[in-house]
């Protein structure tokens, strides 16, 4: 994996700078996504590349690399519903013990389940669904009724 340097904003300046594109950045980003962050959020803070640069950072990758790279960021972005996941606990504490309106609670609880769902609907979804794999035998017998013998079998 090589190094690029791509624009980003240094903290407490508007005034764009240069930060090195590097696996230790990369892996910082993924951690801020699996701490309950967006990519956009994110890339918006003062001393992270913006959304454009890290995907920039990825293309520019062989392809190997590319796709290592985006299955670390569905992986942060999973890790992600489970902090939210996490922080729904936290809710329910605070509405049972006063420290938030139940109506606030309630607010809370459904975006954060819709936004665990959603990015990752295999662990948090409400939705139900059956899969099934392999081959289901079927035997049909074909009978007369007038002798209840069997015509044949298939």
């Amino acid at each position: 994996m090589h190094h690029t340097a791509f624009m980003a904003r240094p903290k407490g300046t508007h005034n764009p700078g240069v930060i090195v594109m590097t696996p230790e950045v990369f892996d910082e980003i993924c951690k801020r996504i699996a701490d309950d962050n967006t990519i956009s959020r994110v890339c918006a803070m003062d001393d992270m590349p913006s959304k454009a640069s890290l995907y920039d950072y990825i293309n520019n990758q062989n392809e190997d690399e590319r796709i290592e790279l985006r299955n670390r960021l569905d992986q942060a972005r999973r890790d992600s519903a489970q902090s939210i996941y996490n922080k729904i606990t936290e809710i329910e504490g605070d509405a049972e013990t006063g420290k938030i309106s139940h109506n606030v609670a309630r607010f809370l609880l459904d975006s954060r389940k819709w936004r665990a769902a959603h990015m990752d609907p295999e662990l948090f979804s409400e939705k139900a669904t059956l899969k099934h794999e392999g081959e289901v035998p079927i035997k049909v017998n074909i009978v007369d009724f007038s002798t209840h013998k069997p015509i044949k079998k298939v």
